[in-house]
């Protein structure tokens, strides 16, 4: 049997703390909407906007997060750390490897590491690093984090495996900061 992709016939595949989910994005210029069901709970919802930015997956984000009350999520404290920790170590250019898969080891090559070095540096140490989503994903953990820093907010989504291994992780600015 294969492993699913997270995508069937238009529809992206996904599951958040039990929950079932199809979703599906669309937008032409000047025009973004995001649609979600949830088979299992009887619910669906869409949201349409009027710009050409990712305001209505936030918007939409948001609604599910206000409807679906999240469960205890034993790794989530785990999971934190390892970010926390992993963000520190990018910024320092110096990064403890065993804490990523093989597939994350061959990303993060030397000149990876010194663009993140680079990069963030010069932001300062974190204010704030918080959890704000999370969704299972082709047997991991698909996690959003928010950065705070004193001149900046940025955001990380990664890929956590079962082990507590980091198979993604990217870094990116808030939609406040673009």
């Amino acid at each position: 049997m294969g492993a699913g992709t997270g995508y069937g016939l238009g529809l992206g595949i996904a599951s958040r703390d039990g929950h079932r989910i199809w979703a599906h994005n669309g937008g032409t210029s000047g025009f973004v909407s995001a649609n979600r069901t949830y088979p299992d709970d009887r619910m669906a919802f869409a949201v349409f906007t009027n710009q050409d930015d990712p305001a209505a997956g936030d918007i939409a984000r948001e609604i599910q997060d206000l409807l679906l009350k999240r469960k205890s999520d034993s790794t989530a404290a785990r999971d934190l750390a390892v970010i926390k920790k992993i963000y520190a170590e990018l910024r320092s250019g110096h990064l403890d490897r065993t804490k990523l898969t093989s597939d994350a080891n061959a990303y993060f090559t030397a000149n990876a590491i010194s663009d993140y070095s680079s990069s963030l540096n010069p932001l300062g140490d974190p204010i704030s690093i918080e959890e704000t989503g999370s969704e299972n994903r082709g047997g991991m953990r698909y996690r959003f984090y928010r950065v705070k820093t004193s001149s900046k907010t940025l955001m990380i989504s990664s890929f956590v495996m079962p082990d507590g291994k980091l198979d993604q992780f990217l870094v990116y600015p808030a939609k406040s900061d673009r």
